[in-house]
């Protein structure tokens, strides 16, 4: 009767070291704690916010970002997480929205989903439905927002800015990757405008191609049972 063997063992006498089920690695880290820190982006443009001086990509009115992500590493899914700031009157689904932002992939739409900044007398209504990116609304403004007036920015002498902490799990597999952000609906940049606080991209990496191809010549180790 043959032993069995460990897939680490038959690598092993082949000659291949044992590969680690798939890691994560980080592969871009946009903080933008310094007015400069746009290396990767279709833009430089940076602010600060009014309250807490933070650092920020924007602001945007109806307009794209685009970070390109080359040299990849061999992988199957890319997480992204993504600080948006949602500044002053956006009106979600209601008019005169719709007040509408999107995620997209290498050109190609990823994600959509409104926002509202309303107050509590009128919160307005908004696609997105809080932490999970997959549910939609309608639901009040501000659902799922992390914070809410903290930014320190004002519509009509009442604070309205909110920030979302996003993650997306997006199938990629290409060794470029061009994430792009953008608006559309807003009304001009003084009224309805967006920033990236931060933006961390990471690769779920997959073995190495052939490894597994190296068994087919890793001969079948038996060993006889012994005759009493």
């Amino acid at each position: 009767m043959s032993p069995r063997l460990s897939l680490c063992t038959l690598l092993a006498l082949a000659g291949t070291t044992c590969l680690a089920s798939a890691a994560t690695v980080t592969v871009h880290e946009s903080l933008f704690n310094t007015m400069d820190a746009t290396d990767g982006w279709s833009t430089d443009r940076m602010s600060t916010t009014p309250l807490g001086d933070r650092h920020f990509l924007g602001e945007f009115g109806n307009e794209s970002a685009f970070l390109t992500i080359e040299e990849m590493p061999q992988h199957s899914v890319v997480n992204v997480s993504v600080e948006l700031f949602v500044i002053r009157s956006w009106d979600g689904d209601e008019w005169p929205g719709p007040d509408v932002w999107e995620v997209l992939v290498d050109g190609e739409v990823f994600y959509s989903t409104t926002f509202a900044n309303g107050d509590e007398t009128k919160p307005g209504t908004q696609s997105f439905a809080g932490s999970n990116t997959e549910a939609r609304g309608p639901a009040a403004g501000r659902t799922g927002a992390n914070e809410n007036n903290t930014l320190g920015y004002f519509f009509r002498e009442q604070p309205r800015d909110s920030v979302y902490n996003l993650t997306f799990e997006i199938p990629h597999t290409g060794s470029e990757m061009v994430l792009g952000f953008r608006a559309s609906g807003l009304q001009p940049i003084n009224d309805e405008s967006w920033g990236l606080g931060s933006v961390i991209v990471q690769a779920v990496t997959v073995p190495a191609p052939g490894a597994l191809a190296l068994l087919a010549g890793v001969p079948v180790v038996q060993r006889r049972r012994r005759r009493a």
